[in-house]
């Protein structure tokens, strides 16, 4: 077993999971409402420009690009240089969603692979993109673009209503969860962090994380097994033993249950084998082969 896996395992908790639904369903709306910004850009433009004469059409070549159309806008002064960014960078958002959606995602996990990859690559998920999308969605068509143009005619807002509906529900429901659990999770790790706590001066000996406390397979041997038996004797949990030794949560509660049958903090006193003798131990058998050989 890896020395570095999470204690209780890669397999995500409630919180997490509700955390990577609630990502889902705002994904889901913000997809759908970049994609409509731009129908309804390029559509209105396209649908004015129908009834310009030829001198005051925008794009007299056929319809544009959307991220023309939003240069031209800011140019006229209907939207600011900000609001223009801002539309443009919602739009490259739906973008990354589509084609890159493991970036939207790989912070939530207990791999140990992408715990080393969040230190040099940040998620790219923003919380508030939706919130900017539902915005100007309103926006462009009651505000900015109000007065002077002709609005192209789309069902698409009605074909999705039932399932924007929907999430928006859902979205109500997790978020209530993810708090009470976020609270849950709070209270869970003040705890785990009182736990954690050792003496400074401990001797090297009792160190809970050290290489002599386990065997080749990354399992507990004799040693560590009574470190392990130590730590219950000092009232730690077995996660926060788990963390501790950088062993699983799991394995650890089998060897709670061992303590317990030899009688727990009142268990027999057991003499904690030499820090080295595993080194100790190698070193004789090398020398007594050496000795054998012609």
């Amino acid at each position: 077993m890896s020395r570095h896996r999470h204690p209780e395992g890669s397999k995500l908790p409630a919180l997490e999971r509700n955390i990577l639904k609630y990502r889902a369903f705002e994904m889901m709306l913000t997809l759908f409402y970049a994609e409509d910004i731009k129908q309804f850009l390029v559509g209105t433009i396209k649908a004015t420009d129908r009834w310009r004469d030829n001198a005051r059409k925008w794009f007299p070549k056929g319809p544009p690009h959307y991220r023309a159309v939003v240069e031209r806008l800011a140019k006229e002064g209907y939207i600011t240089d900000d609001q223009r960014d801002d539309i443009i960078q919602i739009v490259d958002y739906r973008n990354d969603i589509a084609h890159e959606l493991e970036k939207m995602t790989f912070d939530v996990s207990r791999s140990t692979y992408m715990r080393g990859i969040r230190e040099f690559s940040q998620p790219r998920y923003d919380y508030g993109m939706l919130e900017r999308a539902k915005f100007y969605r309103r926006f462009l068509p009651d505000k900015a673009m109000r007065q002077g143009f002709v609005f192209e005619l789309s069902m698409n807002a009605l074909w999705f209503r039932s399932a924007e509906q929907t999430y928006e529900r859902e979205l109500k429901v997790l978020k209530k969860k993810i708090f009470a659990q976020e609270d849950k999770r709070k209270l869970k790790l003040g705890k785990l962090v009182e736990e954690l706590k050792l003496p400074d001066d401990l001797p090297e000996v009792l160190w809970p994380y050290h290489p002599a406390n386990e065997r080749a397979n990354g399992t507990l041997n004799l040693r560590g097994i009574e470190i392990a038996y130590r730590l219950f004797d000092r009232g730690k949990s077995t996660l926060a033993v788990g963390y501790m030794m950088h062993i699983s949560k799991k394995a650890l509660d089998a060897h709670y249950k061992n303590w317990l049958k030899l009688g727990g903090k009142d268990r027999p006193p057991v003499q904690l084998p030499d820090l080295y003798e595993r080194l100790k131990m190698k070193k004789k058998k090398k020398k007594k082969k050496s000795r054998l050989r012609p």
